[in-house]
């Protein structure tokens, strides 16, 4: 069922009267395992990267905690949207069958399992990268190390600013910084740099 990776590419409409299933969907490709294969694990991450890079807010990371779920909350919209097209599709071309008709029902099932693996296919493993303190934002079941996908550098002012007004230069170090940290704890400041004491 590759309508689920790449519905809103293909035009979709009703088999009977040629009417178009208009249903709110993006032009995203999203991945699905049955159709590209276990060979395709790379293509995977890949494809959720560029789903990622996609946000309008990918290249404003904010507060951790918060950027994180907004991410998560567009990716599974994203899917949600492809699911609802694809269901109003499978259902304007199956309504005319009564009982269970075994065409339909396999079509169903198929929906409904490929479903599942498209939603898994979007989770974020969301835990902590290896090289600083935010998120790694790859699949959900990766291989392999965490990575946020960052240049793993501070990026923000001090939220500290009043002990150092002498400067509004980013911090620059490592993602330490209070500006990340879901608790806000003393720092030290050396230089122009600020950092959450761990």
């Amino acid at each position: 069922m590759h309508l689920l990776s790449t519905a809103h590419s293909i035009l979709l409409q009703n088999f009977d009267t040629n009417a178009v299933i208009n249903v709110s969907d993006s032009p995203a490709r999203l991945w699905l395992n049955d159709i590209y294969g276990q060979a395709g694990k790379g293509g995977l991450e890949r494809t959720l990267r560029e789903l990622c890079e996609g946000w309008f807010g990918f290249n404003t990371r904010t507060s951790e905690d918060i950027w994180v779920n907004d991410l998560s909350n567009y990716l599974d919209d994203l899917v949600a949207q492809r699911l609802d097209h694809v269901q109003e599709w499978i259902r304007s071309n199956t309504s005319r069958f009564t009982g269970n008709h075994a065409g339909a029902e396999n079509l169903r099932r198929a929906f409904e399992v490929e479903s599942v693996e498209l939603m898994r296919n979007v989770q974020l493993c969301k835990t902590t990268c290896n090289d600083c303190h935010l998120h790694c934002i790859r699949a959900k079941l990766h291989e392999g190390l965490h990575h946020c996908a960052t240049d793993h550098k501070c990026s923000q002012s001090c939220q500290f600013a009043e002990e150092h007004s002498w400067t509004s230069e980013p911090c620059c170090l490592p993602y330490v910084c209070s500006f990340t940290c879901s608790i806000a704890t003393p720092h030290s400041c050396s230089t122009l740099k600020c950092w959450t004491q761990w």
